[in-house]
């Protein structure tokens, strides 16, 4: 052998060792974070009485971080773990918008189309409150006027109904729709923000009026196979294998509060998964969670300049750096867009994930109770946890 070749043998060496080194300090890194994110969950579930938390944490470097405290089930101390099931309730909205884009990248739909141009053949589209005035960008910042299905008397009478005569809570999108007919606009489309899940129903219909397909099926294609988004399972049933049960607490101010104690029964879920639709209607991880929202970020999901159109997109209060961009809430400052996050609710379930856009960190958690319990201040202690460990 050559004083080259044994050089060169000798790198390799070298390097090898180097590069063992390094393994073992990343998984000795690994397992500190692990052990932190750990303690700080379970000192979080103290504090709020919950069954169960988790979270994922994705680093800017790629490198995840994963745990769960509690359980998935109090009668049976099924232990929570972090790839169960969880109904990821409003977080699916972002989900949504992303399809919603995709087809306008398409060509099949844009954001100045009145949704008269999808929905105007409807029974019930003639008495939408500023139905002709809604464009499409409207139901994607939440800026059509329109109330909430989920606030309305009438929704709340029609649940408690179906539950009392021992059925599921189940309604069809256009049931949905017809609970905010006669409730007027808040404002002129456009000129101001309220939270609608009515307008996400909405904003589906027109998903599958313009593409002609399930919205489920685009989801699967566009998103969640790309992305090998494989723990995201669209809500397609009552029965839904592999769910962690979820606890609503008597300080529960929803409409849907007269379902107290477990939310599955049976293996059957008490509220039919299916009514949410796209006003979530997945379940899903933190890693789940964290994976998507990262891709959006990146520009993976959709195209670089249609996410910056999705930050870009909004209804501004003067003054105020919050604001709903398309899918999600944004922080603005210095002329940018510093953050995105969504939570999530579901009778029995809380979720939140954001993204810190001047690091890259991605933070996830999901709870499985609801009521008065701040997902954002955990993942903001996690990212605090974050910063002092790197």
């Amino acid at each position: 052998m050559t004083r080259f070749g044994r050089a060169f043998r000798a790198v390799l060496v070298m390097a090898g060792v180097f590069c063992a080194v390094q393994i073992a300090a990343d998984n000795e890194e690994w397992d500190r974070l692990t052990r932190k994110l750990t303690t700080l969950l379970e000192n979080a579930a103290a504090d709020v009485d919950s069954p169960g938390l988790r979270a994922a944490v994705l680093m800017p470097d790629g490198q995840l971080i994963e745990a769960a405290v509690g359980v998935a089930d109090k009668r049976l101390g099924t232990p929570m773990t972090t790839s169960i099931g969880m109904p990821g309730g409003s977080t699916g909205k972002t989900f949504v918008a992303a399809v919603a884009m995709l087809l306008v990248e398409d060509g099949l739909i844009a954001l100045d189309d009145p949704v008269s141009k999808w929905l105007s053949d409807r029974a019930w589209f003639a008495k939408l409150p500023g139905g002709k005035k809604i464009l499409v960008r409207h139901l994607l910042e939440h800026s059509s006027g329109l109330a909430d299905h989920v606030d309305d008397p009438g929704f709340t009478a029609a649940a408690a109904w179906q539950r009392l005569t021992g059925r599921a809570v189940s309604f069809e999108p256009d049931e949905l729709v017809r609970f905010v007919l006669d409730r007027g606009s808040a404002f002129e489309p456009g000129e101001g923000m309220t939270y609608t899940d009515t307008g996400y129903i909405l904003l589906g219909l027109v998903i599958e009026a313009a593409s002609g397909r399930s919205y489920y099926e685009l989801l699967q294609e566009r998103v969640l196979d790309p992305l090998a988004l494989q723990d995201v399972r669209p809500a397609i049933s009552r029965t839904m294998p592999d769910v962690a049960n979820g606890y609503v607490t008597r300080n529960t101010t929803t409409t849907l509060a007269q379902i107290a104690g477990p939310t599955l029964r049976n293996g059957k879920m008490k509220i039919d998964p299916r009514t949410e639709w796209t006003g979530g209607g997945l379940i899903t991880t933190p890693k789940m969670l964290v994976t998507f929202f990262k891709a959006l970020n990146a520009g993976q999901v959709v195209r670089p300049e249609t996410f910056a159109t999705m930050l870009a997109g909004g209804y501004r209060d003067a003054g105020t750096p919050g604001y709903y961009g398309y899918g999600f809430y944004a922080f603005e400052q210095g002329g940018r867009t510093r953050a995105i996050w969504h939570g999530g609710w579901y009778p029995g379930y809380l979720s939140w994930v954001s993204v810190d856009r001047d690091s890259g960190l991605v933070i996830a958690a999901q709870a499985n109770r609801d009521g008065e319990l701040d997902l954002g201040a955990i993942a903001s202690a996690i990212r605090s946890m974050v910063a002092v460990e790197r």
